[in-house]
């Protein structure tokens, strides 16, 4: 047995045997001390000479904390007589990849309930960024599933190069910004989380590589591979976590929430005809459109950052209208579908193209079209001013009845409102000041112009006013957004649609 002394006391491990392979980071041992019979200790794979600081933080970072779902650390620092960096642990019965190597697939819910553990485990410590979270990684202990190794990763991005770092990566489970050298956040763990999910089902993670360039490549630039016959919400959640923008990603809260109604099979759509399949739609789609993704420079400026967000946004949009309008032709077989939205060429995705999806019913006309400003589809991220409103797209819908005449319309905008907020697509109508005198035929109304928009946002009173909204319609949101605007439609088909009583609307 080899004793090391740390920032709280002594410890003995034996390093013949070590409790598993090395990993990127280190190798863990069993030991003993402080009155723990079995604890695990790792062996960080940097000597004091090769870091730039003589502390690791972990032991201070995590001390103190109640965490349930994060293995507890019991010392760190650094040993004298042999120059390592050491962590002490709590000893786990097993690793989530112990499962997956013996064979272990798991099923929805079961998949579902761990991926909610990890995610708890991320938000107990969620100023801390993991970097490296993998099956190997998560560990099951007194009963729970918890993350273990955190800091560790940051503790070694701060005592080596980036260059250094990019060879501790876990290539299955890194995400786009790590191949590109770029700061990770905690959208990088979201996005390793699902990765956990896909390995959690198919017995795999999303790409299979098989050497690092190839990992590199398919992180980059390709879609993962769709997951057939799962619990539509966690497939699209899946999905959502693995959008090559982190910017585009779930934050964890959100993850958390759609995870707690898989589980508790909260929420469940209505099982009637084709809307299983027009849930499993939306997956299908950002998948097969995923895979049209442009290859942008890995530079780090914020207009191609941008890009790759709207990217991601116009995807999102194409599979909610798209899922949409399987919806309206499903419920009503007389609809026809004369165009549907289409993704803009690789790369092109600030340039003009024309972009519309029409459905009609009788003489009634559904019709979505993607918004241009300056011969471009992408929003200077400053073109909400007064409103401090992030817009990266700009979309809009509308209903129109032929006779009476009339037209119901709203904007659609691929917007985060505050910091706080995750990229989504939010629905707003609106309409004229009364005390104005330029009323408007039909209201409520899309605006297309950007500056009037944001002033109908703004708290100052001007000549239009928000009329419904700002109302999420993607993802989680789709079923009220698709039920709203079906029931406007048969309202049109049956010559019913008018001015609404009030304004705003209710």
């Amino acid at each position: 047995m080899k004793s090391i002394k740390l920032d709280i006391g002594e410890w003995k491990y034996n390093p013949e045997k070590p409790l598993g392979t090395k990993g990127g980071f280190g190798i863990v041992f069993a030991g003993t001390g402080q009155g723990h019979d079995n604890i695990a200790i790792k062996r960080l794979n940097i000597e004091a000479k090769e870091a730039a600081h003589r502390e690791l933080k972990i032991a201070k970072d995590l001390a103190g904390r109640k965490l349930s779902h994060v293995i507890p650390v019991l010392d760190s620092g650094q040993d004298a007589d042999s120059d390592f960096y050491f962590v002490v642990m709590a000893q786990a019965k097993k690793s989530l990849q112990d499962e997956l190597d013996s064979g272990k697939i798991f099923d929805d819910i079961e998949a579902a309930n761990i991926l909610l553990q990890i995610a708890e485990g991320l938000s107990e410590v969620s100023d801390i960024v993991h970097r490296d979270l993998k099956p190997a990684n998560v560990l099951f202990h007194e009963g729970k599933w918890k993350i273990t190794d955190f800091g560790i990763a940051r503790f070694v991005e701060n005592s080596t190069s980036l260059q250094t770092l990019k060879g501790c990566l876990t290539p299955p489970y890194a995400a786009p910004e790590q191949w590109r050298l770029e700061h990770s956040t905690t959208a990088t763990d979201i996005y390793a989380l699902g990765c956990i999910g896909y390995a959690l089902l198919t017995g795999q993670p999303p790409f299979k590589g098989p050497n690092t360039e190839s990992f590199k490549v398919q992180h980059l630039d390709e879609a993962p591979p769709q997951i057939d016959g799962q619990e539509p919400r966690l497939s699209s959640l899946l999905t959502m976590m693995l959008r090559k923008a982190p910017e585009a990603r779930p934050r964890c809260n959100r993850v958390k929430h759609i995870l707690q109604c898989v589980v508790k099979k909260e929420n469940a759509p209505v099982a009637t005809h084709g809307l299983e399949a027009l849930a499993q739609a939306g997956v299908d789609i950002a998948t097969q459109e995923a895979e049209e993704e442009a290859k942008l420079d890995a530079a780090k400026a914020k207009e191609e950052k941008r890009k790759h967000l709207a990217n991601d946004g116009f995807k999102v949009l194409k599979a909610v209208i798209d899922k949409m309008f399987d919806h309206v032709l499903e419920s009503a077989p007389a609809a026809k579908c004369r165009n549907r939205l289409s993704m803009p060429s690789p790369g092109v995705i600030g340039q003009i193209q024309k972009h519309e999806g029409i459905v009609t019913l009788g003489r009634a006309e559904l019709m979505v079209w993607c918004l241009h400003k300056n011969e471009r589809m992408m929003i200077p991220d400053d073109a909400f001013p007064q409103t401090g409103w992030d817009v990266v797209l700009g979309s809009a819908i509308h209903v129109m009845q032929v006779r009476p005449k009339y037209i119901w319309s709203s904007s659609l905008w691929y917007s985060k409102l505050t910091s706080d907020d995750d990229y989504r697509w939010r629905e707003v109508s609106y309409f004229t000041n009364p005390n104005r005198l330029n009323l408007k035929d039909f209201e409520p109304f899309a605006l297309e112009d950007l500056t009037e928009a944001d002033g109908a946002a703004s708290p100052t009173i001007g000549v239009y006013q928000i009329a419904f909204g700002p109302k999420l319609i993607d993802d989680e949101a789709f079923d009220d957004f698709c039920d709203r605007w079906s029931d406007i439609l048969a309202k049109a088909a049956n010559g019913q649609l008018s001015y609404p009583r009030t304004l705003p609307l209710q």
